[in-house]
């Protein structure tokens, strides 16, 4: 489309060093086919509160882009609500865990969940900080598990960081997003 990529280079670099608004980054995106600029700025945006688009920020989205903004912050809220209310199970007596010769499972598997609940739960939602997903893992490391074993504690934090399946539906769900915004701005997968 454009015959002079030199000066669009350019002015490319030199608006990559600006802050423009990710609306507005899209907005460009779209109108000049800078494909790269479209994930972190539609990452952006569902890390943003909705309500907090200005007006000029909702002048640069089409309805069908905020339409596929908003459906995916809603799936990415309601898929955090269920990995808050529904704590991994502990693994069960598998010869891959240590827990086959936990002498107090049962202790454990109701420390593990009471934990979760309490703490783990509460970061997840908090309505003014909630703790990233990314960083749970981490995060679980820290708490004090009283009551637990150390090696079903253990068996957990690597089922957790090997199995990690309600955390990549986090992910499916912005690469989801991305891709429709692709497709709505009209760049082909």
């Amino acid at each position: 489309m454009w015959y002079i990529e030199d000066g669009f280079k350019f002015a490319k670099h030199w608006l990559e060093q600006c802050k423009i608004p990710a609306t507005e980054r899209l907005q460009l995106a779209t109108h000049y086919e800078i494909r790269d600029w479209v994930n972190p700025a539609v990452q952006e945006l569902l890390r943003t509160p909705l309500s907090s688009l200005s007006n000029g920020d909702l002048d640069h989205l089409n309805i069908r882009l905020y339409s596929i903004i908003a459906k995916a912050k809603e799936a990415l809220e309601k898929q955090r609500k269920l990995i808050a209310a529904c704590p991994p199970s502990l693994p069960k007596d598998d010869q891959d865990f240590q827990t086959a010769w936990c002498v107090s499972h049962a202790t454990c598997a109701k420390v593990w969940a009471d934990t979760w609940w309490k703490v783990v739960a509460r970061s997840i939602l908090h309505p003014i900080t909630p703790l990233d997903i990314n960083t749970i893992v981490d995060f679980v490391k820290r708490i004090d598990h009283k009551g637990m074993s150390l090696p079903c504690k253990e068996d957990m934090l690597r089922k957790l960081e090997t199995d990690g399946s309600p955390f990549n539906t986090l992910r499916g769900i912005e690469d989801g997003a991305i891709r429709s915004v692709l497709l709505a701005c009209e760049f082909t997968l």
